[in-house]
């Protein structure tokens, strides 16, 4: 399970699931949950279904490198010693 608390989901997406029927966009967005929090690609969408979940899957895929690049930043920072206390006047 990831550390991770979540994933973006960006608004030109929306254009992608005004091509799918309510029941379709929820099976999409379902199976982007599932493989964010298991890696797992399920195999029962659809075709149409499949090829949105492909272009989520890739937003994920992102997302996910750019918060452990963040971590990364972050625990490289914390070693240094955070920052300097202010000086008071």
């Amino acid at each position: 399970m990831r550390k991770q608390p979540g994933f973006m989901l960006y608004r030109e997406s929306s254009a992608l699931f005004e091509q799918l029927t309510d029941e379709q966009a929820g099976r999409v967005i379902k199976a982007a949950l599932l493989y964010f929090g298991t890696g797992e690609i399920p195999q029962s969408l659809e075709q149409i279904e499949m090829i949105v979940f492909t272009i989520i899957k890739g937003d994920i895929e992102r997302s996910v490198k750019r918060y452990v690049e963040i971590q990364e930043r972050n625990r490289k920072n914390g070693e240094k010693g955070g920052r300097p206390p202010k000086e008071e006047n």
